[in-house]
């Protein structure tokens, strides 16, 4: 089944996640271990309310007394003395790595489809926030280049969703550009609104001559445009 991810770079994250596991299982409860165990912590996290299912099971499997009976259990059987530590943490990272496996194959089955985005849409609106606060504060230059940070931002995203060849480098106007010609459902109306947002940001950091002619309704109306055309694009 194709992934029905919303854009790939939690699935490239999970990929990356997965191959470096093999350091921690060589130095169980050192500090490969330790910093695997952060970083698929922090891959979690970074998820936010949708991954509540995953963050509080990954929350679960890092309580020690969880592998007591399970420590125990081993030692009976193999009639051996063991480093108790050391068991534990065996225990703690295949959990951990199971739990990973299994957020990577709820991608690829699109349960998990707009995760990224969602996580996204929160630190987009955070964004919009922060440019009209500074529009408000008459920092109007400040206003328009958040403004267009986060308006390409979000064409990257749509065209890494479409799978676009050097989205990742690609600047706004070329992201744009191929988002017409090749994306799906990208009219030249979309097109040229994008290109008129554009504009305004890179007036603004450039200080071009036709940055002194917009007015701060101007820039405010850009502001909600941007936002309300990136809630539509990340749908």
């Amino acid at each position: 089944m194709a992934i029905n991810v919303a854009a790939p770079e939690v699935k490239s994250k999970i990929e990356r996640l997965l191959g470096d596991v093999e350091p921690a299982h060589q130095d169980l409860g050192g500090p490969a271990f330790h910093a695997w165990m952060t970083r698929a912590d922090t891959l979690i996290a970074s998820l936010g309310g949708v991954a509540t299912p995953v963050r509080k099971r990954f929350d679960d499997l890092q309580d020690e007394k969880h592998y007591d009976r399970a420590i125990k259990d081993l030692i009976m059987k193999q009639q051996m003395r063991a480093d108790t530590d050391s068991l534990r943490s065996r225990l703690m990272l295949q959990a951990a790595e199971g739990i990973i496996r299994g957020l990577e194959q709820s991608i690829d089955d699109g349960l998990l489809s707009s995760v990224e985005d969602r996580v996204a849409s929160a630190v987009y609106s955070d964004v919009f926030e922060e440019a009209l606060s500074l529009l408000n504060a008459n920092h109007f230059a400040c206003a328009a280049i958040l403004c267009r940070v986060g308006l390409e931002n979000g064409l990257r995203r749509r065209a890494l969703r479409e799978y676009m060849p050097g989205a990742e480098n690609a600047k706004a106007s070329a992201l744009n550009q191929w988002l017409w010609k090749e994306g799906n459902g990208y009219p030249r109306a979309t097109f040229e609104a994008v290109e008129g947002w554009l504009a305004i940001g890179n007036d603004f950091a450039h200080n071009t001559a036709d940055a002194s002619k917009y007015t701060q309704r101007d820039v405010a109306r850009a502001i909600g445009d941007v936002q309300s055309f990136l809630g539509t694009l990340l749908a």
